[in-house]
């Protein structure tokens, strides 16, 4: 489940049982601070705000990743451009590492 639309203290876009079942990873860990649809979960403690982990940690390390069927993932975005270069640098790196049509497209 990706939630991108809360993003002041005052906005949420799930409710607690989504929380009480869901490995929570955040673009950044300012979302922890700036999104209602984080801060409430926790301030109900339907969210444990120290089991949040962020993009990168999931990136480098796959237990990060959800466990099981029954576990939901959430994937809660602030406004990071982080996904954005992230994709930006892999295309890139493709790019460069294959070879082009005549018109240099990315294949």
């Amino acid at each position: 489940m990706d939630l991108i639309g809360s993003f002041t203290p005052a906005m949420r876009e799930a409710d607690d049982d989504v929380f009480r079942r869901a490995r929570v990873i955040v673009d950044t860990y300012d979302g922890m601070r700036e999104s209602g649809g984080l801060l409430d979960p926790v301030a109900t403690g339907a969210l444990d705000a120290t089991q949040v982990r962020d993009l990168a940690t999931l990136l480098r390390d796959a237990t990060v990743a959800r466990r099981g069927t029954e576990e939901i993932t959430v994937f809660k975005a602030v406004g990071s451009a982080i996904p954005e270069l992230a994709v930006a640098q892999f295309y890139l790196r493709r790019h460069h590492e294959t070879p082009t049509t005549g018109t240099g497209a990315i294949r």
